[in-house]
């Protein structure tokens, strides 16, 4: 397997869309560094964007390749990065949805805490 995907919104745990990876395994909580978290208005979705100083809390799980060409599906309109994401201490290699200007239309609000409430 070995695709880590770094979930910090509606794929998380209680999100909309975690049905897509209810069966993948989950790996820990992980905090990404340099990004922030913005919110489309209205709380829909989460987005990310570079800035150095910023972290952002989700979710790490490891998925197999039909799994991520799903996800890749879902979050098309997103860029795919790898990025380093820490888990208790400890590094990892993840796929991370980042701003696109796809996105760029939608109204963004930004968030402090980077942590998306999942609704």
């Amino acid at each position: 397997m070995n695709n880590k995907v770094f979930c910090y919104g509606t794929l998380k745990d209680g999100g909309r869309w975690h049905h897509l990876i209810e069966k993948a395994e989950f790996i820990g909580d992980g905090k990404l560094s340099g990004f922030e978290m913005y919110e489309m208005e209205g709380g829909i979705m989460p987005m990310l964007k570079p800035c150095p100083g910023g972290v952002v809390h989700g979710e790490v799980y490891e998925v197999d390749k039909p799994t991520l060409d799903k996800l890749r599906v879902l979050e098309r309109q997103y860029k795919e990065i790898n990025a380093n994401v820490f888990i208790d201490g400890v590094q990892v290699s993840c796929y991370v949805y980042i701003y696109s200007e796809l996105l760029s239309h939608y109204k963004w609000i930004r968030v402090p805490s980077g942590i998306f409430k999942v609704k």
